[in-house]
Formats: structure tokens, sequence, C-alpha cells
């Protein structure tokens, strides 16, 4: 009976520590879980300014796009108008040219003939 007593307050000492090793890893788990609660509340909050960003990034980018495309468009529009203010410069020097041509001419024709009046024909 002795020995039935001893090997009950052994199981019982086992079954104790057993307990107080399950508490001690209860209490781990308890201070574990609420370390991680407050890491989701942070990265929860980290995400939501991350997400407010993007949107904020994604609507610079449209806008520079945006921007972009007509800056492209001015670009192009001031382009064609230089090119055809070129074309008329163009024609203006050859009409220039001609002119300065013709008085020329004029110059070396009224020059020889030696008439002595001067009217200028054109």
């Amino acid at each position: 009976m002795q020995q039935a007593v001893r090997q009950n307050a052994a199981a019982d000492a086992d079954l104790r520590e057993r307990l107080v090793q399950c508490e001690s890893t209860r209490s781990s788990h308890v201070a574990r879980v609420d370390e991680l609660r407050q890491e989701i509340e942070r990265l929860t909050r980290q995400l939501a300014a991350l997400t407010s960003r993007a949107g904020d990034s994604q609507q610079l980018v449209d806008e520079t796009d945006r921007d972009l495309r007509s800056s492209q468009a001015q670009f192009d529009r001031l382009g064609r108008q230089i090119r055809d203010c070129q074309q008329e410069l163009e024609k203006i020097e050859a009409a220039a040219d001609q002119a300065r041509s013709r008085i020329a001419n004029a110059r070396a024709r009224f020059g020889r003939g030696g008439t002595g009046s001067r009217s200028v024909a054109a």
C-alpha cells in the first residue's frame, strides 16, 4: 500500500510538473499571440498607408501621362507650324531672289542703254 501511495505521489508530482510546463507553454503562446495581433495591426496600418500611397502614385502617373500626351501634341503642332513657316520663308526667299535678279537685269539694261530716262519696269 505504501508503494501504491508512493506511486500515486510520484504520478501526482509528474502531473503537477507537466501542468506547470503546460501553463508556462500556454503563457508563452498567449504572449506570442498578443505579439502577433500587434504585428497584424501594425501591418494592417502599413498596408493601408501603402495602398493610399499607391493610389496617390497612380494618380501622379496618370497626370504625368496626360501631361506628356498634351506636351507631345503641342510639340507636334509646333513642329508642323515650323515646317509651314520654313516653307513660307523658302518661298519668300525665292521671290526675293527673283526680285533681286529682275532689279539687277533692269539696272544692267538701263545702264547700258544710255537713254537718260530711268523708269522701273516690273
